[in-house]
């Protein structure tokens, strides 16, 4: 991630593929969002003219904490998690556990596992926006387990 970081400012480097160390799980509650802006690009007729339903935005923003394997001077990192697939187990989930403290920790026990380092080899897919390029995000884990002997 560092070097990433490095390149971005250099080459505009917009994507990347790391190994992290250490890594950790950070759920924090989101900040209430302007809903009229929101309102406005959902009022915009979609594809065919056919109206767009809204995607139910979640109370929760999810992070990878960690440092970077190769840089002994890595001041570590705490990047937001986008990958589709947890948000939708916060929705799915929360019916099954009814308690807040409960379901963040089965979230965070599943993201957990996925990053293990003892079993799997990890690595996060990470990228930023255009009109963010100095802010990376996590979109997606790649886990294949170790192969032994």
């Amino acid at each position: 991630m560092c070097q990433i970081i490095k390149e971005e400012a250099l080459h505009k480097t917009s994507l990347g593929l790391i190994k992290p160390e250490g890594v950790s799980f950070l759920a924090k509650k989101r900040q209430a969002k302007d809903s009229g802006k929101r309102d406005k690009v959902y009022a915009r007729p979609g594809l065919f003219d056919k109206p767009k339903e809204p995607v139910e935005e979640i109370p929760f923003q999810f992070y990878y904490q960690f440092k970077c394997i190769s840089e002994p001077d890595c001041p570590g990192h705490t990047l937001s998690i986008i990958d589709w697939e947890i948000h939708q187990s916060y929705r799915k989930w929360r019916g099954i556990y009814r308690d807040e403290g409960e379901l963040l920790g089965k979230i965070q026990e599943r993201w957990m596992m996925m990053v293990d380092s003892t079993t799997r080899d990890v690595y996060f897919y990470v990228g930023n926006l255009h009109r963010f390029q100095d802010v990376f995000t996590v979109l997606g884990v790649f886990y294949p387990p170790i192969k032994r002997g």
